[in-house]
């Protein structure tokens, strides 16, 4: 990757932050950037977050409830204010999969593509009302269809505040993960683009180490999270120093949206995407689920000019 320096005027108090996640959670691995952007941000969450109830033991509604709550609590400690700067639109995750499944099947198509439209058309009425001065999304990795989904949505947006009303802004994404875990929180090493990065402060570093604790239903995967970075940490140590997952978490990546297709995957190999995901058995793909809704918010080729 290429470490370049970002512009100032990101952190100056009075430019516009708007933040578009798909689920609860999905925004911890940048909370020391929100620390420093919380005055002028606003955050938005595509799900509900119920797509683990079926094995959690709970109705779907009451694990919802359970995840925004802890969202809630984790952005709390950042210091945003969940009544006046956070919306959740509290779709199903469960029948998001539902709807990708149907796609791959060949089910229900249009009124699939329907209801993905729908769900862009709302989140976009709230970049439009709101203006930012920046954009950032989740970034495009193909690590998780939903992830994928949210930043096809944020882009779609920035595309029509430029177009219908010349406002344009600022747009990065956020790196989560792909490869299931194995490159967590970082870009892919052959990333071709400017990458940006910040290194937190101890204190703010402090903040979000706490934070996780606000996420008992993530327990789990937080600690798979910390274990696999200790190891690749431990691994690099005869090509350099090695590192800890303190390390490691208080270095924050973030880039430019480049112009991308999403018409095609990010991965040579249609069976790195979204690895070991499925619905009910039906294994999703970008190819089979993703594509469709990619030509069909950006007619007729599927590639946003951001």
């Amino acid at each position: 990757m290429r470490v370049v320096p970002y512009s100032p005027h990101l952190f100056h108090p009075d430019t516009r932050h708007l933040f578009l996640f798909a689920h609860q959670d999905d925004e911890f691995p940048s909370l020391g950037l929100i620390q420093r952007l919380r005055g002028q941000s606003r955050f938005l969450w595509l799900t509900n977050g119920d797509g683990l109830a079926p094995g959690s033991g709970m109705s779907p509604d009451d694990y919802a409830e359970m995840r925004i709550a802890e969202t809630e609590c984790n952005m709390k400690k950042a210091g945003v204010d969940p009544d006046s700067q956070m919306h959740c639109y509290r779709q199903s995750e469960i029948w998001i999969y539902s709807m990708f499944a149907d796609l791959i099947q060949g089910r229900n198509r249009q009124q699939c593509l329907d209801a993905f439209v729908e769900m862009a058309d709302e989140m976009a009425q709230a970049v439009i009302e709101y203006k930012p001065d920046v954009v950032w999304t989740q970034a495009w990795q193909g690590g998780h269809p939903e992830h994928d989904l949210v930043h096809m949505i944020a882009a779609r947006a920035v595309n029509q505040l430029a177009r219908e009303f010349n406002h344009t802004v600022d747009f990065f994404h956020l790196p989560a993960y792909e490869y299931t875990i194995l490159i967590p929180m970082r870009f892919h090493p052959l990333y071709k683009g400017p990458v940006h990065r910040i290194e937190l402060t101890e204190e703010e570093f402090q903040v979000k180490y706490s934070a996780a604790d606000c996420f008992p239903s993530q327990k789990g995967l937080f600690q798979s999270f910390e274990k696999v970075i200790n190891r690749l940490g431990f691994l690099r140590h005869p090509f350099g120093p090695k590192y800890s997952y303190k390390d490691f978490a208080k270095k924050e990546y973030f880039a430019p949206v480049p112009h991308l297709d999403y018409s095609k995957s990010t991965h040579w190999f249609g069976f790195c995407d979204y690895i070991n995901d499925d619905y009910q058995g039906v294994p999703i793909s970008h190819a089979k689920a993703i594509k469709p809704i990619a030509e069909t918010l950006f007619p007729p080729k599927g590639v946003p000019k951001v």
